[in-house]
């Protein structure tokens, strides 16, 4: 009996040791398979905020691209304009400069006129004068002009 009893309590312990170890190995792999599953469904979740955090930063650097061409367009009308608006000064400049020139040789050809007509006078006034002395003085010789009047003619 008592050999009854000790097969009883080795059986039972050899049985409560391999239950313990053969239920430690199933907990540990459905404890195994639960973190797999887990590992996995976090990786999902993680590689669809990436995916919406990529989405994200490609629409704001698509939207900023957008602001940055709307930007340098703007620029570049105002460069255009600048531009044209500089070419049109120039010619401006260039029409006052022709013009000044123009102005300036007109003077000068009046000026140059008005010396030739004032010493033409002043000649053909001398010749009469030494031509004719003596009528200037005689008292029968004619009034003579004032000489704003030579100068008018």
């Amino acid at each position: 009996m008592i050999g009854i009893i000790i097969t009883a309590v080795v059986a039972l312990t050899l049985g409560a040791l391999v239950g313990f170890y053969y239920f430690r190995h199933i907990a540990k792999g459905k404890y195994n398979e639960i973190l797999d599953a887990a590992q996995k469904d976090a990786d999902v979740i993680k590689e669809k905020k990436l995916l919406e955090v990529k989405e994200k930063f490609l629409n704001k650097k698509s939207e900023l691209e957008k602001e940055v061409q709307l930007r340098n367009q703007k620029i570049q009308q105002n460069e255009n304009r600048l531009k044209q608006r500089e070419i049109s000064l120039n010619q401006r400049q260039e029409e006052l400069q022709r013009r000044k020139q123009e102005v300036e040789q007109v003077r000068y050809a009046l000026t140059t006129r008005r010396r030739s007509s004032r010493s033409a006078r002043l000649s053909s006034r001398r010749c009469r004068i030494t031509s004719v002395p003596n009528l200037r003085n005689s008292p029968d010789s004619l009034p003579r002009k004032p000489r704003s009047a030579l100068w008018r003619a």
